[in-house]
This record gives C-alpha cells, structure tokens and sequence, in this order.
C-alpha cells in the first residue's frame, strides 16, 4: 500500500481515532513489514495507545512488546527517543533499584535486600539488579559485623547469596568489596569457611591491583588493604579447611603475596600454618622458627612448633615441656597442650609424669563442669596410666625443653660478649648492659634483669657468650652463658699517663693515648694508689656518662708516645704570677721548689683543652732542676 495508506493512519491519531488507527497500521505492516512507513506508521499507532494509559496493564505490556519487536530506522531519532523510554519503563528493576538504594541510604539494608530479591523473581539474573543486591549484601555484612555478637548462620546465608549472583562483573569493585568483608568476618571468627569461600572467588583472575594498597580514611588512619585482610583471614580459618584445593589456593596466594608486606610480624606465621597444613613442616619451620624467636614467652607458639615434628620425636617433647613452662593468666589455657605433652611423655617412656598431666586436665576441667573428652578418658582406661603413679617433674620437664630452645637458635652464632653493669634502671626497670661483638662491631645493648635467670649472680666484667638476633630496628639476645676468659677481656687495652693521685677523694686520673681521661677508683683497683704522677700503665676502660672508669690495670715500663703528652727540657722562664715556662709547657708553681730558682728544667707535659679549639702544654712532672740563688725574702 502507499504512503497514502499510511497518511490515513497519522490522520486517524490526530483526530484521537486510536483504535482505528492502529487496526489500519496493523493491516498495513502484515502486508509489508519492511517498509518504513509502514514500521513508522505501526509503531506510532502502538505507541499512542500505549502513552495514553487508558487501556488495562497486561494490554499495555503488549503493546509495549510489539513496540520493541518493531525495527525502527536508526536514523529516526525521534522514533528512537520513544522506543527507550518503552524501554525503560519495561524495565522493573529501575523502580526497585531506586526503592532499594533509598532503603540502604536510611540504613535498612535488610529491606534493600528484600526489595531486591521481589525484583529478581520478575526478572531473573537481571545483572543491574543482581550488582545492586550484591552492594546491598556488602552493607548488610558490615553493618552485622558491627554488632557484639555478629549472628554467624545469617552472614553465612549473605555470602551464599552473594555467590548466586551470577551477573556480577568480575574483577569489579564489588567483588573486591564482598572478599574484604567476607574476610572482616573470618577474623571475627564469624565465618570459618573462608578458604573455601576464596577458592571459589578465584583469587588468580579477580584480584585488583587496587586491592593490594592500603586505604585512609578523612581522619587519615590507615587500614589494611584486601589484600592483607584476606592473609588475615586464611591464617584464622586454614586450621578448618580439609579440601586440598582449597588450601593449595590460599597457600599459593601466601607465598606470592606475604614476602610483600615485611613489616606484619604475623604474616610468615600464617604461611607456617598452611605449609604445615599441606603436610610440609620442614618448610613451614623456616618460617615458624623466626617468628617463634619474637614469641618465645607465648605457650602457643611452642605448641605449633611441636606439631611440625613426629610425636615420636625427642624434640616434639622438648617444645611440649617448654610450652607448659610458659607462664599463663589461667590454667585452662593448657588444657590441649597437656593432653598433648601427656601422649608425648608415654611415647618416651615417661609413664608417671604423663599421668600427672592428665590428671591436671580433668581436675581444671571439673573444677569448670566440663565434660571430660572421650580421648582422656581412652587414656585413662590403658594399661600404663592404670599402673602410673602421677608424679610432678618440673625439672624433667626444664631438662627436656633445652632442646627446644636449641630449635630457635641452632642457625644463630655464639658472639662473645661481656657484662659491662648490672641492676641499672631504664625505663622498662632494671637491665643490664652488655658489650657484645657482633660483624659490624662491637655494640652495647641493654637486657632486662630478667631476662635470664643468671644475670643477678653475675658481677660485672664477667666473660659471656651470647646469641643475638640483628633485625631492621634492634638486637634481641636470645641465649647467654659465662665463656672462659678475664674479666673485661674485651676492652681493649690502652695505654695511658698517671696526671694526678687524688688520695682524699681515693682516685687516680689517667689521660689515655687518645686523649680520653679515665678514673681508676682506688677502691676498685688498689694498685692505682701506688702509682706516681708520670707513670705509665696499661688499662681497660668502660664508659659511663661521658666519663670513663678503669677496670684492668697493667704496669708499664717503657714511655709510651701519643700526641696528648711529650717530654720536656730547657730554660725555665719564670712568671711574676707563679709557675713559669719551659719553651711553649707551663709549669705550675706546685711542681717548683720553693725558694730555689730554676734555670733548666725536664720533665713530662700533657696537652689541656681550653676549648674545642684551643690547647696548652701543662707540665705534670719536673723531673730535674738546677739550684741557682735563693729567692728574695729565703734563707
């Protein structure tokens, strides 16, 4: 039919003729359904009845759906901008998004959820509406994991719902957004499935480059990336996971992402426990063995290092004993670890002992009104526990856990050291200070006093050995024992100048080769009394508070050269003050005889400092003078 046709379809909606109209379109397309005036003219049809709303709803769904079913000339812009908004309005989930977005905004993100969940049984697997239930879930799982007691069964059925959302983009901000939270809860211990969790949300394809950088908020406090939440939460849950696929995926994400966060002293000990999970503990050793050198006060720690060895090997025992030795708030704490040590100690014949543990476990166990588990009480119907006598051994214990000590520090060298002071207060309390040799130098470092049971029956200057362990920021000693050798043999020995003998305040001051003055307290070393001004020793010195104190003395016989003092000779020049001048040396009038006038002198000088800048000869000894007159007013 021609454009006449089609004219006579526009002259019917112009006079509101719709129904007629549209009877005329429809004829019209059926007999030529790719000419664009007939499209035109049927889609114009539809579209008025369809805007003017006067027909019931399901009739205008299907005029909505004849409209988009129509091919309407791209370059018919005007044709196209009505064909969207059809569009749109056949679109349901853009007034429950709308509806949902309000709800989460005003903080009912459960109802979002619901509102959400309406939409999607309209429109399965709508991908807006999914994205939006999928941010909907986020909130809701932050705003559960505020709470004192996050209920677990509900955030499990969030999660399990976030999975089924299909339509969401991956990678995406979202999906990172669900990891982050999801593993908020596995720290929370509010989800334990998490490895499995990770495992389906496919770490090797979705993590973000973003993910691994830390964030701040508007007060600039730091919190850690997804990344590092993510390494928080396998440590927390690894021990729960059995699928072997699921641990091999978050051990492979350990090992490529924990060398990138040096500074969390936690994360090598995560990958510990999932390489001790897969059944590798030699390498998990390597990582478990450092760790536990910063943590070798806690029980656990020791615990988990047992656990890396047969329990018929002598160091599994050894890290048992050294873990129940560990000081603990409460006695329940070691209730595993005793139960633990007691199948050790049968395993090595310890028959007694290990019944003694055993019963420890059930009276704190009773004492709480816990049931007793059906592993004691397998053990306490054996033939060997029925013939033990429980016997308490803490020194078998102190004697086997040595062994265990030898397993944090079988790779660290003995350094030889000496204990400089003891009993000194720091800031922390009472410590001692240590001179150690380590490869860079000799070093001083401050111990507490308790940090070994032996230090207080030591006496300074006492010969030691130490292990220490050097990282970025300071040394840890991890053992200390007495070694051979003299007292203070590691100060080197320099040779020095008796300038003065103070018998009242019972001191001799020394001025050593580099030019540094040390006090031998007469006290301390009785010899230093004996000494004459000019003299020469040997000596040890130890600093304290920009003054140092001699520890060793040795007699020397031969004159000793340093630059800080000299010898001297020639004509005394007198001062109309006192004293008087040998050549550029002053010699104070104490050391001239009185009445007697001095023409030659020799003698020994040491050099003062005025200032930084400035120094003078001073004659310390006159060694000879040739009389001459008796000055005026003499015999």
């Amino acid at each position: 039919m021609s454009a006449n046709g089609t004219q006579a379809v526009f002259t019917l909606r112009r006079e509101g003729r719709l129904q007629e109209a549209l009877q005329l379109a429809r004829k019209l397309y059926a007999q030529a359904p790719n000419d664009p005036w007939n499209i035109k003219a049927f889609f114009w049809s539809l579209y008025g009845l369809w805007r003017d709303g006067n027909c019931p709803d399901q009739e205008r769904q299907n005029l909505a759906r004849e409209m988009l079913a129509l091919k309407l000339p791209a370059d018919d812009h005007i044709a196209q901008n009505a064909l969207q908004s059809v569009r749109r309005s056949q679109d349901l989930s853009t007034s429950f998004i709308a509806r949902a977005r309000q709800l989460s905004q005003s903080g009912n993100h459960k109802q979002a959820i619901a509102v959400l969940e309406e939409c999607l049984e309209v429109s399965p697997g709508h991908a807006a509406a999914e994205n939006a239930l999928a941010w909907a879930i986020v909130r809701q799982l932050n705003h559960l994991l505020k709470q004192d007691n996050p209920p677990i069964q509900e955030i499990d059925k969030l999660v399990h719902r976030y999975a089924q959302c299909q339509g969401v983009e991956r990678p995406s901000l979202i999906h990172s957004q669900m990891l982050g939270v999801v593993a908020r809860a596995a720290r929370a211990e509010v989800f334990p499935r998490f490895c499995a969790f990770f495992h389906w949300w496919r770490p090797e394809a979705n993590i973000r480059s973003e993910d691994q950088i830390g964030q701040r908020n508007n007060q600039q406090h730091e919190f850690p990336s997804i990344v590092e939440q993510v390494i928080f939460a396998i440590g927390k849950t690894i021990e729960y996971e059995e699928k072997e696929d699921h641990l091999r995926t978050a051990l492979h994400f350990l090992n490529q992402y924990v060398p990138r966060y040096p500074d969390q002293e936690w994360f090598p000990y995560f990958l510990a426990l999932a390489l001790h999970k897969v059944g590798q503990p030699d390498e998990a050793l390597k990582y478990l063995v450092p760790f536990a050198r910063r943590k070798s006060k806690d029980f656990w720690v020791w615990q988990k290092l047992a656990l890396c060895f047969p329990p018929d090997d002598p160091k599994h025992l050894a890290c048992l004993c050294r873990s129940v030795l560990c000081s603990t708030q409460r006695p329940e704490f070691l209730l595993t670890v005793r139960q633990q040590l007691a199948v050790a100690l049968h395993v090595a014949g310890y028959d007694h002992e290990a019944r003694y543990e055993i019963e420890t476990v059930v009276r704190v166990r009773q004492q709480h009104g816990w049931r007793i588990p059906e592993s004691i009480q397998s053990l306490q119907g054996e033939v060997w526990y029925k013939e033990a006598v429980a016997q308490k051994n803490i020194e078998l214990f102190r004697t086997l856990a040595l062994q265990a000590d030898e397993i944090l520090l079988d790779d660290i060298p003995w350094s030889r050291a000496l204990l400089q002071a003891t009993g000194i207060q720091g800031k922390r309390g009472a410590a001692a200070i240590l001179l150690v040799e380590l490869g860079s130098g000799q070093q001083v470092i401050w111990l507490p006093m308790n940090a070994f049971s032996n230090l207080k029956d030591l006496r300074a200057g006492t010969p030691l050995s130490v292990r220490v362990l050097s990282d970025r920021k300071h040394q840890r000693i991890l053992a200390l024992q007495q070694r051979d050798g003299q007292l203070w043999d590691l100060l080197p020995e320099i040779p020095a100048i008796v300038t003065r003998i103070h018998k009242q305040k019972e001191v001799t001051v020394l001025l050593l080769k580099n030019g540094e003055t040390s006090l031998a307290s007469h006290g301390d070393l009785p010899e230093s009394m004996n000494l004459n001004v000019g003299d020469f020793v040997y000596v040890r010195s130890v600093s304290s508070r920009n003054i140092k104190h001699a520890k060793t003395m040795q007699k020397c016989n031969q004159p000793v050269e340093s630059e800080h003092w000299k010898s001297f000779q020639g004509e005394f020049r007198p001062r109309q003050k006192g004293g008087g001048y040998v050549k550029d040396v002053f010699i104070p009038a104490h050391l001239l005889v009185e009445g007697i006038v001095e023409t030659n002198l020799s003698g020994l000088a040491v050099k003062q400092h005025k200032n930084h800048s400035d120094s003078r000869w001073i004659a310390i000894k006159v060694d000879r003078c040739e009389e001459n007159t008796c000055l005026p007013g003499s015999d």
